[in-house]
């Protein structure tokens, strides 16, 4: 979790351009590059003194159909595929001689249509795909009317965690790994001043916070943290390998500025 006193990082995938989630266009050509690259770095193959290779790599039909064209295959029960043609050499590994070729369709690369399906057989099939949350905070109400705090961290920069409010109980809860601590224990012995906390939650909920100050809470936490860590380390360096944890974690800045307010 990046520290108040310094700017949120924004964190994108590496490698990865980023598109809407209904950009058929995009997926349809990157379904056409992949297949293509993935069947060209497979060649050349070598068996008994023989090398199979593969040149002139390319795609013989139109990169989309015409709604006349999807129709008949939807009407006539067939498939809607692109092909895809090369020329496939057999040549001698020692003496290098060609001893057959061949240009031929290679393999049939599926067609995604504008509704984003694909037409096998005459009907139109869906590929599951699994929506991600981006690294930022999430809040909500439960149905319980407890309200929590979702901090989904970067993948390898740290763990999720939550923090929820307790209605009847006004206390917050820090949520990891299982575990249910306490929010003002783990704060407080973590260096929070206790008037910070009183002027975010206000006298009351402070109070009924502060009752509850519980040293085991951030030891039950440093274990679901470093669960091969040795417990009898010195108190301080506990709580220090706890803050550098919580703070290498990365969020995007345009989520959390959309989803708490914040001006960093």
């Amino acid at each position: 979790m990046t520290s108040p006193e310094t700017p949120i990082e924004e964190v994108l995938p590496q490698g990865i351009e980023l598109h809407p989630f209904n950009d058929v266009a995009h997926w349809r050509e990157d379904i056409y590059q992949k297949a293509q690259t993935a069947l060209a770095d497979s060649f050349p193959r070598e068996y008994g003194g023989v090398s199979l290779e593969l040149s002139d790599l390319e795609y013989a039909d139109p990169a989309t159909l015409t709604p006349a064209e999807e129709r008949e295959r939807l009407m006539h029960r067939k498939k809607a595929f692109r092909r895809l043609r090369g020329t496939v050499t057999l040549r001698d590994k020692e003496t290098g001689e060609v001893l057959d070729s061949v240009k031929k369709t290679l393999m049939g690369v599926p067609y995604l249509s504008e509704r984003g399906t694909f037409i096998h057989n005459g009907s139109n099939y869906v590929s599951i795909r699994q929506a991600r949350l981006r690294p930022g905070v999430y809040t909500r109400r439960k149905r319980n009317n407890e309200l929590e705090a979702h901090f989904n961290v970067a993948p390898g920069s740290g763990k999720p965690f939550r923090i929820a409010l307790e209605p009847e109980s006004s206390l917050f809860r820090f949520q990891y790994g299982g575990s249910n601590l306490k929010l003002y224990s783990i704060l407080r012995d973590l260096g929070v001043e206790d008037e910070t906390m009183r002027e975010a939650w206000g006298d009351y909920t402070f109070k009924r916070n502060q009752e509850k100050y519980d040293t085991r809470d951030t030891n039950k936490l440093f274990v679901k943290m470093f669960p091969y860590e040795d417990t009898d380390k010195p108190r301080d360096e506990k709580l220090n390998m706890i803050r550098e944890r919580l703070f290498s974690g990365k969020l995007e800045r345009d989520v959390v500025r959309r989803t708490l307010g914040t001006h960093n």
